[in-house]
């Protein structure tokens, strides 16, 4: 079987790490990576042409992050599964919770409108069927959410679970659901922490991830579901 074809990197030394990060997360997410396939610091070394350090340090994250587990004396691409998606989805639910109350007391001046126009941008996406306008608003919209918690750990954990989320749902479920009742709740969770509610902020917020996850696994078909 031929070796999985990756792009060969260029870039300045201090963000190679991160742009491998990058390539094999997208490898995986496109499935040049295959699912269950075997992973090895040599091997992804030569195919994106890096020293193995970058490699090495990418995967530690990987790993950390559940895109890649050992299995088999080494390293493989996690499995789709229905669990491993409950899991990301249970896990992002309560940090983001956390991160909301957080925000309605703790946000700066002008993060409230900010996160206001992020909110109102990704509706105006989803209303037209601007999908990676709306991904891309919503991903400003959790981060700013997270940055504006005050607790830099926590923001720290939500961009892992953020990243794991859209690369399994992107991998595993590329289609799913309505954007606009998502973005509908973002309005909601905005203008909740713009005012001050936390209590109601932390509501919305977990009501919401919970929501995505339950759309995402309806929409996931059966080799989602099952190892394979």
């Amino acid at each position: 079987m031929s070796s999985p074809q990756l792009r060969p990197l260029q870039s300045k030394p201090e963000s190679l790490t991160d742009l491998v990060l990058e390539a094999v997360r997208d490898a995986i997410v496109d499935k040049t990576l295959a699912p269950g396939m075997r992973v090895s610091e040599a091997m992804l070394a030569t195919r994106l042409q890096v020293s193995k350090t970058p490699v090495r340090e990418a995967l530690l994250r990987l790993r950390h992050l559940g895109l890649v587990e050992a299995a088999s004396g080494g390293l493989h691409v996690v499995q789709p599964s229905k669990e491993t998606i409950r899991n990301a989805y249970e896990l992002r639910a309560g940090l983001e919770r956390a991160s909301a109350m957080h925000a309605a007391t703790r946000r700066c001046d002008g993060d409230g409108e900010a996160l206001a126009e992020f909110a109102k941008s990704s509706l105006s996406c989803a209303k037209v069927g601007d999908v990676q306008g709306f991904r891309e608003a919503d991903r400003k919209f959790h981060r700013l959410v997270a940055r504006c918690s005050g607790n830099p750990a926590l923001a720290s954990a939500i961009e892992d679970v953020l990243l794991l989320t859209s690369a399994l749902r992107l991998r595993d479920v590329p289609a799913t659901g309505d954007s606009v009742a998502c973005a509908r709740e973002h309005v909601r969770i905005a203008k909740a922490i713009e005012t001050g509610k936390s209590a109601l902020a932390a509501t919305a917020m977990q009501a919401h991830i919970e929501h995505v996850m339950s759309t995402v696994l309806a929409g996931a078909g059966q080799d989602a579901y099952e190892p394979g």
